[in-house]
């Protein structure tokens, strides 16, 4: 796994119902990495995040996903 390797501050997006890892197992693994993190999970989506939300969820969806990058961008800034 390369997140051993991570060096700088990194936004994650993680769908909740994303069959190719689970949120516990996704925080798990970014406790390796020795980088500022910020996990932004998204329920109820899946590994495409926007691919298939519940129906009219697809617009909050993206400003959910938009204001935590928002969020990370400003910490980072700070941290500078």
């Amino acid at each position: 796994m390369h997140f051993p390797n991570l060096r700088t501050p990194a936004l994650f997006v993680h769908g909740s119902r994303d069959p190719f890892g689970s949120l516990e197992e996704l925080t798990a693994a970014l406790a390796l990495v020795p980088a500022p993190v910020t996990l932004l999970p998204v329920d109820g989506a899946p590994h495409g995040l926007i691919a298939r939300p519940p129906r009219g969820r697809r617009a909050d969806v993206v400003a959910e996903i938009v204001q935590g990058f928002c969020a990370f961008v400003d910490q980072a800034a700070l941290r500078r």
